[in-house]
């Protein structure tokens, strides 16, 4: 692990889309049932999940998000209200401790979305905003950035199994996250973020210069922008069953989840 570049970062995420990429194509595990609806799930992802770019959970998510779904309807009318929290707590020395189940809470000053649940269980946000906490720091640092093409793809049970081949894709944007980045100074900026994710990581596997990461236009983007948003991608998730959970809606939050200011007012 990259400890100087780690921001013990806590997505405090419900739901949030990533360009899925597929784990595995046994069809034992493909999600086509139906009985989704009027009942709540939980999806958390730990540090390991995260698998493009290679090795990013490590230093990126040191504090796992938890997405918490409320699926009504019926047929082709499936929708999802879609929330979240964190799935792991930071213990005295700032080491991520997972939570039970039970423990996880929605984020209170995370924003909620509804989207449609596909017949095949997956569910695309093209635009949210995530509140997203580095809780390493004191005080934390905290900010609530837009996250693009979210997409969670065979994460829902198959009856009563869980699957172990879901996929979470979303594409983030660091003109708003580069502020949860202390590690690296205060004269950072989302260039100096996408730098130094380009010295560390490497998209999977490939270990070539070639494959290393680059920050990419955010798709709100002009043609004369700077590339600041990044496509990351988890996979072999699965949702549990959590009617024990609430999902409320937000749509405004308070004063304590303002964003933290920018370095150079700090």
């Amino acid at each position: 692990m990259l400890k100087r570049f780690s921001t013990a970062v806590a997505l405090c995420l419900i739901s949030i889309p990533l360009a899925a990429c597929s784990s595995g194509d046994d069809d034992s595990s493909k999600n086509n049932d139906a009985s989704w609806s009027g009942h709540r799930y939980l999806l958390s992802i730990k540090k390991g999940d995260w698998a493009v770019p290679r090795g990013v959970g490590a230093d990126l998510f040191g504090v796992a998000p938890a997405f918490m779904f409320d699926i009504q309807g019926s047929g082709s009318n499936q929708t999802t209200t879609l929330g979240y929290g964190t799935a792991t707590m930071l213990d005295a020395d700032k080491n991520p401790v997972a939570l039970p189940p039970e423990q996880i809470k929605q984020d209170a000053c995370g924003p909620t979305t509804t989207a449609t649940v596909g017949a095949d269980g997956s569910v695309t946000v093209p635009q949210m905003k995530l509140h997203v906490i580095n809780a390493s720091q004191t005080p934390p640092l905290q900010v609530t950035a837009d996250v693009f093409n979210l997409k969670f793809s065979n994460v829902f049970p198959n009856g009563g199994t869980t699957s172990t081949s879901g996929t979470l894709e979303a594409t983030m944007d660091f003109k708003q996250l580069y502020i949860l980045f202390a590690s690296l100074g205060p004269t950072r900026d989302a260039a100096s973020v996408c730098q130094a994710l380009s010295e560390h990581y490497t998209l999977s596997t490939c270990m070539d210069d070639s494959c290393k990461v680059k920050c990419e236009p955010c798709p709100n983007a002009s043609a004369t922008d700077t590339p600041t948003c990044l496509t990351v991608q988890a996979t072999d998730l699965g949702a549990i069953l959590a009617d024990d959970h609430t999902v409320s809606p937000i749509t405004s939050v308070g004063a304590s989840c303002a964003d933290s200011p920018a370095p150079s007012s700090m």
